[in-house]
């Protein structure tokens, strides 16, 4: 199957839906590439540090508040920062090294997203063959979540967890295609796939407890594979994931104590760590979420905050400027102007909010018994690694509060979208099947819909291109 195919109709003809979307979201992440300064975002001077002390030391927690995180997302950059250094220090001319590899970087990553829409039209080609309607809805319910955007443009591990996951995503739905995915090879692929999930970012590991329930799908439906040779398998991948990524954590425990060595001292795990409007809200949702939605409101309010960072700019690293304020006096603050265009994003986006959860709750459950044997597999497996996920990042929340002085403090910084953008890039794949499932049932619901999601991609369009252009230090 070559690149061109991914975009073909029936007819071997160019489909002009999905090559105005593809090249749109290409478009986009160029001009972000370039508009965006690579030192801003979530915790970027910690980033940046990380940077400088790789490629031939690890950091320490002196050097930066992010020594916890795996080196594998800073390897590049910080070889080029180093090429660059060496190459400014012997010819004793001024080079901007840090915007050098800040700038290379960014375009690398706009690579792996390009790399990921590829893999996504892959692997619905696979799961639904000729389906050019579930092919549709599947590319535009990925790309039309901004938080891609936003997280693609800073320089951080995130991205390539996403990457490498659906490199294993491809992966496993070829093999279980071709039926052959208990062969060694494969199943090594698996480890090291789990593995650089791991060694980009903590967050990696959340996706491995799915890979057990894909083995256990494997074994319902073939009874003649037994547990212990399912145990057997699990032994193989997840030692070949170890041998991967457990050099760093065992570097954590060495050095640190724990394997999950955070910036922050951990608490014991109880729900009441975090307060009731943690989990439940103080009733504001409404009204700021509709039309203020930054970070001046509903603090530490998990719904309203990982929605409004999901389709907006919640913490204010991409689209408004309020954080930066006082270091560039310069700025005007454009808070004001944002606030009703984000809220509308928010208003809007409600419709593909609700085709994900729909699909995500109903596929598995409703119309589980419409599905055949592969597509019942895959969207089990998928929805279990939703699920282990949504649960770890949780645990996570309420392990870790924000606490000053040891008391509690109601910032919440750790609730972002970014964080779980592998999460959010699994749930597509229950939207287009619900999308598909309204379309057998009744072709103009379906068209109905898939218009009002372009109209609502067309209008959160300017959501997706950052405001920070000129901010470089």
């Amino acid at each position: 199957m070559n690149i061109k195919e991914l975009f073909y109709q029936k007819s071997s003809k160019f489909d002009i839906l999905l090559i105005t979307n593809f090249f749109l979201v290409l478009f986009i992440l160029l001009i972000n590439s370039f508009l965006y300064f690579h030192e801003l975002g979530y915790d970027a001077g910690a980033h940046r540090w990380y940077i400088e002390v790789l490629p031939f030391n690890l950091p320490t927690n002196l050097d930066t508040r992010e020594f916890f995180s795996p080196p594998l997302a800073y390897i590049f950059p910080s070889i080029l920062d180093s090429v660059c250094d060496k190459i400014v220090e012997v010819n004793n001319y001024f080079f901007d090294c840090t915007l050098f590899y800040g700038k290379a970087t960014q375009l690398l990553q706009v690579l792996l997203f390009i790399s990921i829409l590829l893999l996504l039209l892959k692997i619905s080609q696979l799961i639904e063959p000729s389906n050019i309607y579930y092919k549709r809805s599947l590319l535009m319910l990925f790309t039309i979540l901004t938080v891609n955007y936003k997280t693609f443009a800073m320089i951080r591990g995130e991205p390539y967890i996403s990457f490498f996951m659906f490199c294993l995503l491809y992966l496993i739905v070829n093999s279980l295609k071709n039926e052959n995915i208990f062969e060694l090879s494969n199943l090594i692929k698996i480890g090291v796939l789990l593995g650089l999930m791991a060694l980009s970012r903590q967050w990696g590991f959340l996706f491995f407890p799915s890979i057990v329930i894909l083995l256990l799908l494997i074994k319902k439906k073939n009874e003649q594979i037994s547990i212990k040779e399912i145990f057997r398998l699990l032994i193989i991948i997840f030692v070949v994931a170890f041998i991967v990524c457990g050099w760093f954590y065992i570097h954590l425990f060495i050095d640190y104590g724990s394997f999950t060595t955070f910036n922050r001292e951990p608490t014991s795990f109880k729900f009441t760590n975090q307060p009731e409007t943690f989990y439940f809200g103080d009733g504001s949702f409404d009204f700021y979420v509709f039309k203020e939605p930054f970070r001046i409101h509903f603090r530490n309010q998990l719904v309203p905050v990982l929605y409004s960072d999901t389709w907006g700019d919640y913490w204010g690293y991409f689209l408004y400027n309020y954080p930066y304020l006082k270091s560039h006096p310069s700025l005007k603050d454009n808070t004001p102007a944002m606030a009703a265009y984000t809220g509308r994003v928010n208003l809007v986006s409600l419709l593909p909010t609700a085709i994900l959860i729909i699909g995500l709750f109903s596929i598995p459950t409703i119309f589980y018994k419409k599905l055949n044997e592969f597509d019942k597999i895959f969207y089990i497996f998928t929805s279990s690694a939703v699920l282990f996920i949504f649960v770890g990042y949780l645990w996570v929340l309420i392990k870790y509060p924000y606490l000053e002085n040891g008391k509690f403090n109601s910032k919440g910084d750790i609730i972002k979208a970014t964080y779980i953008i592998h999460l959010l890039h699994i749930l597509p794949f229950f939207g287009a099947k619900l999308l598909d499932v309204i379309r057998k049932i009744n072709h103009r619901i379906f068209h109905i819909l898939f218009f009002l999601l372009t109209l609502v991609f067309i209008h959160n369009i300017p959501s997706m291109v950052t405001r920070f252009a000129g901010i470089t230090n």
